[in-house]
């Protein structure tokens, strides 16, 4: 006999939030990034799945996405100029191909086919840098399913170096690089997933790096930024803990280390996170894409889709959540000046609506309407850049559940604490602003 529970809780919550306006994208989108792709001044989105480009006008709308097919379940995604050529490359991860896709730009918004680069078993994050101090970019990707860190070296043509590979901690899901240190050297932070704890690897600066340092974090640690949030010129850490329903910040010595964790309220699931100063008070705040959507193990079923807000203080401290609803199960998030009005927008992957949500800011931590772009079929992970050289800022979208137009089809099953998630998804989809 199946015993079904049903748990209504109420939240209340500041919400200075409009309905959405809403992008349609792919089935599925869960990564979204931004950057201006085509060269005219006007941030655009990319999206994956397949790949969605959406490219901005300028005035905080999109041209309908361009879409470029990927391997199979992109699931994040990086941009940057990885052939110095001055043009905006992307860097997609493929989680059931075990690989790395890249994307050379060709600086009007347009890509070429994607050449492979292995990684570890089930690739779910990556960070793009400098690590060995050779004046190109490296990739640096976590591996889920083999709890390790792939690092491969750019020769600075669009070409990579073989994987060289390092432990972390049981289930990695997401990685970032910065100094830590103060020793002009990238180093690495990853979140352990399974362990709920972050390990911090510290750069050599020749490209490879020392042991992970573990420090504990909540429970089912999922993303994590590096920024200075108490204005002492070192980098801090902010992790979201999606079975703990809070973020955990940890500020740094400067020294490679960082002190115990305090955590904050972030929404019910939350999952990415972005930095920004989104009230204009100088002090850097985090904005968090909450997916309430899991299956318990007593058949507890929750669908609470946000984000939250936390103002901070400046001091390291945040305040407690703004909340306003999103499109269905945000899964990723970026921000940028998509309008050029000199305050901070949102961007955020909806994977069960397969749309990206174009959030507004007013310029007091308070967000307008959304407005939705259709994306490829479960979008996942998002960026932004100026990848047409317009000098606007795009959106580049994967998309990790499109069977169709890309014919791309894959199920993903992602191991949770407390409970287990069943996932289909494809690559990306690009955006650009008119």
């Amino acid at each position: 006999m199946l015993h079904c529970f049903f748990l209504f809780v109420e939240i209340v919550c500041q919400t200075p939030y409009g309905p959405p306006n809403r992008y349609l994208t792919g089935p599925f989108p869960t990564s979204i990034t931004t950057g201006d792709f085509n060269n005219d001044g006007k941030l655009d989105l990319a999206v994956d799945n397949t790949i969605s480009l959406l490219f901005s006008r300028g005035d905080g709308t999109f041209n309908s996405q361009a879409t470029y097919p990927v391997g199979s379940l992109p699931i994040s995604i990086t941009a940057g100029d990885f052939n110095g050529d001055s043009k905006l490359d992307l860097a997609v991860v493929n989680y059931d191909d075990n690989n790395i896709g890249m994307l050379l730009g060709n600086g009007d918004g347009t890509f070429q086919n994607q050449q492979t680069y292995s990684a570890g078993v089930h690739p779910i994050s990556i960070t793009a840098g400098d690590f060995n101090s050779d004046s190109k970019l490296d990739l640096a990707v976590v591996n889920y399913h083999d709890s390790t860190i792939s690092v491969l070296l750019g020769n600075g043509d669009g070409t990579f170096h073989s994987q060289t590979t390092y432990t972390a901690d049981y289930y990695p899901s997401s990685i970032i690089s910065g100094d830590f240190n103060h020793d002009m050297k990238l180093d690495l932070a990853v979140v352990n997933y399974a362990d709920s704890n972050i390990g911090v690897l510290l750069g050599n600066g020749d490209g490879t790096f020392q042991s992970q340092t573990t420090y504990s974090v909540g429970i089912g640690p999922r993303s994590i930024v590096a920024d200075d949030f108490n204005k002492d010129k070192r980098l801090d850490l902010a992790v979201t803990n999606l079975n703990d329903n809070n973020v955990s910040i940890l500020l740094g010595n400067g020294d490679g280390t960082f002190q115990r964790q305090t955590t904050y309220f972030a929404g019910l699931g939350p999952r990415s996170i972005v930095v920004g100063d989104f009230n204009n008070d100088t002090k850097l705040d985090l904005v968090v894409a909450d997916n309430e959507d899991l299956y318990a193990s007593v058949a507890i079923y929750n669908n609470i889709y946000n984000i939250s807000v936390l103002l901070g203080n400046g001091d390291g401290t945040f305040q407690n959540p703004i909340v306003s609803s999103t499109g269905n199960s945000p899964m990723s998030i970026t921000t940028g000046d998509f309008n050029n009005d000199i305050k901070l927008d949102l961007a955020v992957a909806n994977r069960d609506d397969n749309t990206i949500s174009v959030i507004f800011g007013k310029g007091d931590g308070t967000f307008q309407n959304q407005t939705a772009y259709s994306t490829g079929s479960g979008p996942a992970s998002i960026t932004a850049s100026d990848f047409n050289k317009d000098n606007k800022l795009d959106l580049a979208v994967t998309n990790g559940g499109d069977n169709t137009i890309r014919r791309v089809t894959w199920q993903w099953r992602w191991h949770v604490p407390k409970a287990n998630k069943l996932f289909s998804w494809c690559l990306s989809s690009i955006y650009h602003s008119r």
